[in-house]
């Protein structure tokens, strides 16, 4: 389960996978100004908030800012982007694992 969650743990506008209602705008504004509150975990699916750990959640955020970024130049390679969601990926299952 845990990379299932690794893989969809990414904010709702850059994973495309969530409802939006028409009353319901989610933008990277909204998103950033969420994180800036203090308040990330309305940024997740409802059903994640309470799964997922503050210190995987903001680097996952962070990372997913970043490649949101206006221009390219200021957007990761790919290549990067997947090493680094398998190096969260990794910590995390390994500390779950060994109780770290």
């Amino acid at each position: 389960m845990n990379s299932w969650i690794h893989q969809n743990i990414s904010i709702p506008f850059t994973s495309h996978l969530r409802v939006i209602k028409v009353d319901e705008k989610i933008t990277v504004r909204w998103a950033l100004s969420k994180y800036n509150e203090g308040n990330e975990r309305e940024i997740l699916y409802r059903w994640l908030r309470a799964v997922v750990e503050a210190e995987v959640l903001k680097k996952i955020i962070t990372l997913s800012f970043r490649c949101a970024a206006p221009t390219r130049r200021d957007r990761p390679v790919t290549r990067e982007v997947v090493d680094r969601r398998w190096g969260i990926m990794s910590r995390t299952v390994i500390s779950r694992i060994y109780k770290i």
